[in-house]
């Protein structure tokens, strides 16, 4: 969709000197207004009021009319870019202006409304909250309400990482973990790059800052507890509903919104029976899954074959949101004293742990039922799955011993 805006000149009688005035120009975009010197200047009685040209200097009708050329292409630009369009931005991109005094809240007020419109709501939110960490620092630390991105340095990068340290998570209470000071420093990295490859910034300190991550938290079930779930006597029809989708991911390894939307057109079968899953990874790696049904997850599927989801939608379970989800299995999984938050998450987790490594599949098939692209994100399962290793080391000391 094309940007919708006007550009208009006038001559301003307050820059008079020697009977001449500067010419004006006024981008108007959403009835809010910016304007600009165009470092022309014209007698006043020269200039047509009316039509906001001069009367006959046909050399300031050319330079005014290579003036609207640019503010175009400047537009244009803004529009390809995906950069937030407003009359400021369409005047500090034609002036230069934006690249020689933009704040770090400024552009990331450009970034936000960029991942606003290319990606999803939960890493949108990622940049807003950064945006309040980052506006929060500047104000307490340099006491400022926006810092200029020229000036953003090593000490600045060693400032925001120490300030990240002292506070505490609102949710929560307690310090922010390392992983979640490591996730802050990605994002900021990434809008520092982004400035840099626009040329607000000519360098970033991330080259040199090394962004120190925590020891990983899967948070996982274990068998007992998966077993404790499925026994569980609830109230309703949705509760029931809440625990049959976790269950669901927990012995498929699918995300929330893959298992909400989750159709029988992904389910194929073998003479009646259902036998594999087969859907494109979408929010990451746009890869194709290819995932082997287990029986218990071939029960839920038949279990819901008369639901009003499958009938009507072809859904393979009842759809619910995110948040009730989350609601529901904090709630009825209460009792079980799981020592950490209980979220749809630790469903995938447990699948690729508890289900699959714990009962020796390969890493590289539990990377591809997941659908990582990096075996390294896989690694991560495997270096907290130490049961594994015990069983695999009794085995080895078994088959080593009684040979000897």
């Amino acid at each position: 969709m094309r940007t919708k805006y006007t550009l208009k000149f006038y001559v301003n009688k307050y820059t008079e000197k020697q009977g001449r005035c500067t010419i004006y120009g006024r981008i108007i975009h959403k009835q809010k207004k910016n304007e600009f010197a165009t470092q022309l200047a014209i007698k006043p009685s020269e200039w047509n009021k009316e039509f906001m040209q001069p009367i006959s200097n046909p050399f300031i009708k050319r330079e005014l009319a290579q003036i609207e050329n640019k503010i175009q292409e400047t537009v244009n630009r803004l529009e390809y870019e995906q950069i937030h369009i407003d009359s400021k931005s369409i005047k500090d991109y034609y002036t230069g202006k934006d690249k020689v005094d933009m704040g770090i809240l400024e552009y990331l007020d450009r970034i936000i409304e960029l991942k606003k419109k290319t990606t999803t709501s939960s890493n949108h939110n990622k940049y807003v909250v950064l945006k309040v960490n980052i506006g929060d620092y500047i104000w307490q630390i340099h006491k400022v309400k926006d810092f200029n991105m020229k000036k953003i340095n090593l000490k600045f990068i060693t400032d925001f990482d120490a300030y990240l340290k002292s506070i505490k998570s609102k949710q929560y209470n307690k310090p922010l973990e390392q992983d979640t000071i490591a996730g802050k420093h990605s994002y900021f990295r990434y809008v520092l790059r982004q400035a840099l490859n626009e040329d607000y910034i000519r360098k970033t300190p991330y080259d040199i800052f090394k962004i120190k991550k925590g020891i990983p938290k899967i948070k996982r079930l274990t068998a007992s507890e998966i077993t404790k779930i499925e026994e569980l006597q609830l109230k309703n029809k949705k509760e029931e509903n809440v625990r049959d989708i976790f269950l669901f991911s927990v012995f498929t390894g699918l995300r929330f919104t893959q298992s909400k939307t989750l159709t029988m057109e992904s389910i194929t079968t073998e003479n009646g029976v259902y036998k594999r899953i087969f859907i494109y990874e979408q929010m990451k790696n746009k890869t194709l899954l290819d995932i082997p049904l287990l029986e218990r997850a071939k029960s839920l599927i038949e279990k819901y074959e008369q639901s009003d989801a499958r009938i009507l939608s072809n859904f393979v379970l009842p759809p619910v949101s995110n948040s009730y989800f989350n609601k529901v299995i904090k709630k009825i999984t209460k009792s079980f004293n799981i020592p950490f938050k209980m979220t749809h998450h630790v469903a995938r987790h447990t699948y690729a742990t508890t289900i699959l490594m714990e009962n020796d599949v390969g890493i590289y098939e539990v990377k591809d039922w997941l659908g990582h692209s990096s075996i390294n994100s896989t690694k991560i399962y495997a270096k907290i799955t130490s049961l594994k290793m015990n069983n695999t080391a009794d085995r080895l000391n078994n088959i080593y011993n009684s040979a000897a």
